[in-house]
């Protein structure tokens, strides 16, 4: 009987990669531990043969490391072998440069110098580890409405703390600098995802290569491309292609997550790259040939089927490398899945017109040089579409993939650095539960007020500590418009926040602050003359007279009147409303 394979995903070199990587790390210790020998008085001798026998070792492992096709998606796992046993390995050169040293100076600068690559080495892991961990937040999404959320979690994981807005801005930084070209709405944030895809499973370099030299393309035939986007048509394709290669990459993250057997999850990897070839490429290396100057129009082109267009690609000197990974065989054997069987690590193909064994890792190999060839093309051709103004191109609904509005707005309070206990919408209010780390109540507020639907209008902050408890309640339009407005007054910005809020159930302007408010509004009012105050004046002499508070109600009377009549406010007055805000001078919580 055929031995089953673990996982086609090259389960075997990962494994290998995982035996290499125990061994780099003994050999890394294994240099430590013989230098803790040499550094005892009368040792260092005794500590030479060990230390020249770990080096052996180590280049017997870079040799190694140095032999394996890099195949994915396992290119950056073993680029960051080789990384790591470069360093241990220029490591391990400096500390015995340093025992045979002459002088105590010459041993330090080597000591110096085995230290850096020590640094470099931890650093390789370190990022190593953050990217992976990463990814892992990517592929256990259990379901397809969880595919989005998924995304915004690995980029908080990778770029803490920062904004939806932050990591858009950081994006389309780096996609400048890769592409020559500005990006369009949301390619930043696509960028990073991935990026982050790429970072993993794919080959990093590459799929950057594949972004250059579409954008250059592109630049080229940019009248061209103009031309064709007139055509409501090509606009439809490629939404539909955009369609089809989010559904790949949700299929491929719940495969990641999947438990299937090798033959499953082989089948799965060529349905995904059948989807990829026809559904995805057509249009895709339709609307790149037109741009390259093909004559034929783009319906003429799209009713080839697809391997006829991959010939075409395949010929054209500009779009050949950026479409990588397209192999006919592999696609026709998709669309007929009882044309192939694994053995051991081969696939076993028996088609009419193709009968091979190939090694399941090359197969893997193509399956994702594709998705990494399609991927990047079409961040490029997304923006550049975008920036062209035009419109039509966008997903406006994911379908089956679209994530919940609770769900989405998760994701995002996760991806600004923020841990909320509990977040439910009930109605028109959306309730967070926050613990005492959260220092600036408002300062949360305002950063997911712009994440609530619609349908929301109250924000609900309960802060639960050990030995305190503090709800808020809060109207989503007061907090969206503090701070919109340059140049507004602060303190009408303030009370105009605060106005409507409930702390505990109670009106957070109390008798005490409520005074505070009045007072600081009228006296800044009165001495700037701003007879702009008067609307808000209004609002608080209203709630003075609501909450019974006489004296304050007289104040708002008396200053609306000053203002008016361009009268000056009595001394008493004046010196009472001041002491009032002595008294509760109060802070956003």
């Amino acid at each position: 009987m055929d031995k089953p394979i673990d996982q086609p995903q090259l389960r075997g070199f990962h494994d290998m990669c995982e035996i290499e990587l125990s061994k780099v790390n003994s050999a890394f210790f294994g240099t430590l531990e013989a230098l803790g020998i040499a550094a005892k008085p009368g040792r260092t001798k005794d500590a030479l043969p060990t230390l020249k026998l770990q080096l052996r070792n180590l280049l017997a492992t870079r040799d190694r490391l140095a032999s394996y096709d890099a195949r994915r998606p396992h290119v950056a796992q073993l680029s960051m072998l080789r990384r790591t046993i470069h360093h241990v390995e220029q490591m391990a050169r400096c500390y015995l440069h340093a025992l045979a040293a002459p002088t105590p100076w010459e041993a330090k600068k080597y000591g110096q110098e085995a230290q850096t690559h020590i640094d470099a080495a931890g650093a390789v892991l370190e990022e190593t580890a953050l990217s992976n961990r990463a990814a892992a937040l990517i592929s256990s999404t259990p379901k397809l409405g969880h595919t989005f959320a998924s995304v915004l979690s690995a980029l908080a994981e990778l770029h803490p703390k920062q904004s939806l807005t932050e990591l858009e801005l950081k994006g389309q930084e780096q996609y400048r600098q890769i592409s020559g070209r500005e990006g369009g709405t949301g390619t930043g944030v696509s960028y990073l995802a991935l990026q982050l895809v790429a970072d993993v499973h794919l080959s990093p370099q590459r799929f950057k290569q594949v972004i250059r030299g579409t954008a250059e393309v592109l630049a080229s035939g940019q009248r061209e491309l103009v031309a064709q986007l007139t055509n409501g048509k090509v606009v439809r394709d490629l939404l539909a292609a955009k369609q089809r290669g989010l559904e790949g990459h949700a299929q491929l993250t719940l495969m990641l997550s999947a438990d299937l057997d090798g033959e499953a999850m082989f089948r799965q990897m060529l349905r995904l790259y059948w989807v990829l070839y026809e559904e995805v490429g057509i249009p895709i290396m339709a609307i790149m040939l037109k741009v390259c100057g093909v004559e034929r129009d783009y319906d003429n082109l799209t009713a080839d089927d697809a391997g006829t267009l991959a010939k075409r690609v395949g010929a054209n000197a500009a779009l050949k490398p950026l479409f990588y990974g397209l192999d006919k065989n592999y696609r026709n054997a998709a669309s007929h899945g009882h044309t192939f069987r694994l053995e051991e690590d081969m696939a076993v193909f028996e088609l009419r017109s193709y009968a091979e064994s190939v090694l399941v890792e090359v197969v893997i190999d193509a399956c994702y040089s594709l998705m990494e060839s399609i991927y990047g093309i079409q961040l490029v051709l997304d923006a550049e579409i975008s920036n062209l103004g035009l419109e039509g191109h966008q997903l406006q609904h994911l379908g089956p993939f679209q994530p919940s509005d609770l769900d989405t707005a998760n994701a995002l309070i996760r991806a600004m650095g923020y841990d909320a206990q509990l977040s439910r919408f009930t109605g028109t209010v959306w309730t967070l539960d926050v613990g005492s780390e959260v220092e600036s109540l408002t300062g949360l507020a305002k950063s997911v007020s712009t994440l609530a639907p619609g349908y929301v209008d109250t924000l609900e902050i309960r802060q639960i500590a050990r030995t305190d408890y503090r709800q808020f309640r809060m109207p989503l339009a007061a907090i969206r418009a503090f701070g919109a407005i340059d140049g507004a007054d602060p303190i009408k910005e303030f009370v105009d926040l605060v106005f409507d809020w409930h702390q505990n159930d109670e009106p957070f302007l109390d008798r005490r602050r409520l005074r505070c408010a009045i007072a600081s509004v009228a006296i800044r009012a009165l001495v700037n003359d701003d007879l702009s105050s008067i609307p808000l004046l209004r609002r608080l002499h209203d709630r003075a007279g609501a909450a019974k508070d006489a004296e304050a109600t007289v104040a708002t009377s008396k200053t609306i009147r000053a203002l008016r009549t361009k009268t000056i406010l009595g001394k008493e007055l004046v010196d009472c409303m001041q002491q009032w805000i002595d008294r509760e001078l109060f802070a956003l919580p």
